[in-house]
């Protein structure tokens, strides 16, 4: 493939790139974000007290929503910025100038400062990443796509096209996290909304005098706490095969922390809905405890 006075390693690089970067970059996106945060968890900061367990799942949700948004509005103003960059394409070449030896650099320079604008600008960009320009562009698109990015030769309209493409997949692999994160908050929503339901009957019982209720009381409370300790059991098993989660369509990675880890690693409670289930379950069995002591002093 290669034509005289073509670069070598400037031709394979070209052709490393063709194969590797569309599997590249729609798989690492969330990859990555999960893997900045599992990074940052690693030297001791991000966590936070407890406290109340859905109240901590939404917030996490939220300031992660709010990431990803940012980011996602940021790799949409990249593309474009690229989109309306000159290119330096030469006539013959089916590469668009990329086999020439030398170009002036100033279309690949204007990448660099479009991106520095854009994806590089966004708020938390240097509490979360506090990368260079290339080893960021590495860790979003790809090594190859990063290695024909270099300042020469210029920016031919084939290697501007998969500029474009690739900040396109990193904006709709955040746009599609932010759909499954909005599903989390409503699962989230749903399983504190039942758990609420059982809480408050558990409280009815609790509030009995079980030393004086009649045998037959007792027994009907018994029965409603093993009602309630059954639907603890019921929301845990679909939280679990899925019916409480949302549908995520969320790149898999064999380095990536779970879903969970991802969202919630910085509460303190990697599995909150779980969690949550566990608590009350226990309360409902120390009540059902209290019903059968009462029951065998009969």
């Amino acid at each position: 493939m290669a034509r005289a006075g073509a670069n070598p390693p400037l031709v394979s690089a070209i052709e490393t790139a063709i194969l590797l970067l569309v599997r590249y970059t729609g798989a690492t996106v969330v990859a990555r974000r999960m893997a900045t945060l599992a990074d940052r968890r690693g030297t001791g900061g991000g966590r936070e007290p407890t406290g109340d367990v859905f109240e901590s799942a939404r917030r996490a949700l939220d300031r992660e929503r709010e990431v990803l948004d940012a980011e996602r509005d940021a790799f949409d103003a990249f593309a474009r910025r690229v989109d309306a960059l000159g290119t330096t394409d030469t006539a013959g070449d089916p590469y668009g100038g990329l086999l020439a030896d030398r170009g002036d650099g100033r279309a690949s320079s204007g990448v660099r400062e479009a991106y520095a604008e854009t994806v590089m600008a966004v708020p938390h960009y240097d509490a979360e990443y506090g990368e260079s320009y290339r080893a960021h562009l590495a860790a979003e698109f790809g090594p190859a796509l990063a290695a024909a990015l270099r300042d020469e030769p210029g920016l031919p309209a084939f290697l501007q096209q998969q500029v474009v493409a690739a900040a396109r997949d990193a904006e709709e692999s955040r746009a599609t996290v932010v759909v499954a994160l909005d599903r989390e908050r409503d699962a989230l929503g749903d399983t504190a909304a039942a758990l609420a339901d059982i809480e408050t009957e558990r409280a009815v019982v609790d509030s009995r005098p079980f030393a004086s209720c009649e045998r037959a009381a007792l027994v009907r409370l018994r029965d409603d706490l093993d009602d309630l300790a059954a639907r603890c059991e019921s929301l845990a098993e679909r939280r679990q095969a899925g019916d409480l989660r949302p549908e995520r369509q969320v790149p898999a990675s064999f380095d990536a922390p779970g879903f969970e880890e991802y969202v919630y690693g910085e509460t303190g409670t990697t599995y909150p809905v779980l969690s949550a289930i566990a608590r009350e379950s226990e309360r409902v069995e120390r009540t059902r405890a209290a019903v059968d002591r009462a029951l065998d002093s009969r």
